[in-house]
């Protein structure tokens, strides 16, 4: 079968490529990426006083697209075309703004436009809090900041004018956004809320209970949450879970959901990893995965892997057998991110700062990223520092954050060095 790529506002061919019926949408990618490279599609960085970069980079954001309807990377070809019979389909390639970056500092949060050549945006609050966490909302127009003022404030790209504030009475910890950037959830000491963005009303709220992590999910009203052994899964018409994935032995530290909604991954103190499927209304247990000596901290999904991480190492498993494909322990430091490329090949890891804080090596934070098929490592970055935010942006290209400073790395050289003091927290659109 053959799979014709083109753009979607202009309908000018972007390649094509022979294809199988069981491989994924994300195999399309590096296709788009090349032709982009021959052409100016890309969004330039450039050079100003406070952004340091190459003025070579390019970054390229796209999305797969059939009739409007957005392609997961992990979905098979085959499911994706409308029609079986046929020799050849058509996917549209609808490109995207190119990615802000924020970081905040105290009070001050500053956001960068990568493919504009201006002066960051610089969103300040209208007191001393300290700001906890950044979210850009899906719409690419709105970021959303949380503070130890007990605020969550919606903040406009276009100018920075603070649009909608969502009061708690502590700080705020945590935050998330639905996929369709019309709800947004708040942690604040034994409270979470569920706001409507556009009139700023609280649709949903528990009082007095402890979570540790909730987020939506995808394509779904419905929110997960963990606080002890047992993640639980609230429909926001409800007062009440609607189901409890029970199973694990000890405290839930990790939690990952597909695209698409119907499978979490579930990571806990037990040493184990338990990959959930949703069966209409309810949730079970479809495998319970073992090898890991320590708790697990991360985890990431692909189409069919699944990666978790405990201690200094990482272990890649196929999702439908259960089986351990790899083992990656070559870290100085205890992993506390993990993160797939989009084809599935690559993993990317971020680690220190765990145990070994008392470690007399400077070395012991940063990101690695490896080839699972051969369980080489393509790429080693040290930071020095503890690791906030590590993200692999196109495939190729890392960015990794920490307290001090903010990189982008593409082959060895350090394309992007942002200089900051007192990093509280970061976020990529």
């Amino acid at each position: 079968r053959k799979v014709v790529l083109r753009a979607a506002l202009t309908g000018s061919k972007l390649g094509e490529k022979k294809v199988h019926a069981d491989d994924t949408v994300g195999n399309l990618r590096p296709l788009v990426l090349a032709a982009a490279r021959q052409t100016s599609m890309m969004s330039r960085l450039s050079e100003t006083t406070e952004l340091s970069v190459c003025p070579r980079v390019t970054v390229l954001r796209f999305d797969l697209c059939i009739n409007n309807k957005v392609l997961f990377d992990h979905q098979l070809i085959c499911d994706c075309l409308e029609c079986e019979e046929s020799a050849e389909g058509t996917v549209d390639v609808v490109f995207l703004p190119a990615p802000f970056l924020g970081a905040a500092c105290g009070s001050s949060t500053r956001i960068w436009n990568l493919s504009a050549h201006n002066s960051p945006l610089v969103l300040d609050l209208d007191s001393d809090a300290t700001v906890r966490k950044i979210t850009f909302m899906p719409d690419q127009q709105h970021v959303v900041t949380s503070s130890d003022d007990g605020t969550a404030r919606l903040w406009r790209l276009d100018g920075g004018e603070c649009v909608r504030t969502f009061q708690h009475q502590s700080s705020v910890s945590d935050l998330a956004c639905s996929s369709n950037s019309e709800l947004l959830l708040t942690l604040s000491h034994g409270n979470v809320a569920v706001w409507e963005v556009k009139t700023g009303m609280c649709i949903w709220l528990r009082e007095n209970v402890y979570i540790l992590q909730a987020l939506f999910i995808p394509q779904t009203e419905e929110v997960l949450s963990i606080a002890d052994e047992t993640p639980k899964i609230w429909n926001l018409r409800r007062s009440d879970p609607i189901a409890s994935l029970e199973g694990h032995s000890a405290v839930v530290l990790s939690l990952v959901c597909f695209p698409n909604g119907e499978r979490i991954c579930s990571g806990a103190l037990d040493r184990s990893v338990r990959l959930w499927q949703r069966e209409g209304d309810c949730w079970s247990c479809l495998r319970t995965l073992h090898g890991h000596f320590d708790g697990i901290r991360a985890l990431a999904l692909s189409r069919d892997l699944v990666a978790s991480a405990s201690g200094c190492t990482a272990r890649v498993w196929c999702a439908e057998t259960g089986s351990c494909d790899s083992i990656l322990n070559d870290h100085a430091g205890s992993i506390h991110s993990l993160q797939f490329s989009s084809d599935g090949h690559h993993l990317l890891v971020a680690y220190g700062c765990g145990r070994e804080v008392f470690n007399i090596m400077n070395n012991c934070s940063g990101v690695k990223l490896w080839c699972i098929a051969n369980k080489q490592c393509l790429a080693s970055i040290q930071t020095g520092d503890f690791v906030l935010f590590a993200q692999l942006l196109d495939g190729q290209s890392i960015l990794v954050a920490s307290s001090k400073r903010v990189e982008m790395w593409q082959s060895g050289q350090r394309l992007l060095d942002l200089q900051v003091q007192g990093l509280r927290a970061f976020a990529i659109s």
